[in-house]
This record gives C-alpha cells, sequence and structure tokens, in this order.
C-alpha cells in the first residue's frame, strides 16, 4: 500500500516539473539538411515580453506565422571556389567550416555584395560561425 502512495505521489509531482531544455550536436543542422523557419508579426495584445525571469513561461499558442521559407545547409566542398580552400575542413585549419548558409549583410556603400554567405563548424563540443563569404564586385571575398 506505502509503495503505491509513494508511486503516486512521485508521478503527481514529476507531471508538474519542467525543465529547461538541452540541445546537444545532433539538434544542429549539418550539410544538406533543410531547416523550417517561420516569421510572425508582433505581439499586439496578451503578452509582455517584459516579463521574464524564474517559474515564468511565455505562451506562444496564439502566434500565426506571416511568413514562411527553408534554408539549406550547403557543403563546403561544394563551392568549387576560393571558398572551398579558405574554409577547408582540416584539423589545422583555423577557418575549418563543416557547412554554410545563404546570408545577408548590410550595404556597404560603394561595394556591390552578392552571393553572401555564412560558414559554421560542427564538432561534438561545439557549434560555432567559422566565417563569412560574399561575391565583392565579381569576386568571392572570405572572411
Amino acid at each position: 500500500m506505502n509503495k503505491s502512495v509513494l508511486s503516486l505521489l512521485l508521478l503527481i509531482i514529476c507531471s508538474k516539473l519542467s525543465a529547461q531544455i538541452t540541445i546537444d550536436s545532433s539538434d544542429i543542422a549539418i550539410a544538406g539538411d533543410t531547416v523550417l523557419y517561420s516569421e510572425a508579426s508582433p505581439f499586439t495584445a496578451g503578452i509582455d515580453l517584459s516579463l521574464t525571469g524564474a517559474n515564468y513561461q511565455w505562451d506562444f499558442s496564439t502566434l500565426t506565422p506571416t511568413v514562411q521559407s527553408a534554408d539549406t545547409f550547403l557543403s563546403v566542398s561544394g563551392f568549387g571556389n576560393l571558398y572551398s580552400l579558405f574554409f577547408v575542413n582540416i584539423a589545422f585549419n583555423p577557418y575549418r567550416s563543416s557547412c554554410a548558409i545563404r546570408g545577408t549583410f548590410p550595404a556597404v556603400p560603394g561595394l556591390t555584395l552578392s552571393d553572401e554567405y555564412n560558414f559554421f563548424y560542427k564538432s561534438a563540443a561545439s557549434y560555432s560561425q567559422t566565417g563569412l563569404g560574399a561575391t565583392l564586385n565579381g569576386t568571392d571575398v572570405p572572411v
């Protein structure tokens, strides 16, 4: 009888617990993955985003997307140009990258930027941005 009551009590307590999510390397995109994302209108009523802290939960159930799109993570070796050389995924390269995704950079007066990319490296211990690349006045420039 006591074991049943204790088990029921533990089940009730555990059903009310909430915890922060944990993200590991298997949750991070790699070359070839496509990620769907949504954009929504700003909140107009009902949610005060300045309220935060321990034991505070936001309810986004009424949020509806205004735009949805998908991005595909690209293989660095598939670029076949200066980027492949600069961001090659070898151990001694400080800019080694395992994937890239299209990006948008701020406009620079007098310069024409196109084909903008963000480069990333994923390992079991980290996921970091290793560089940027863009075509600047017709020339590929890795940064």
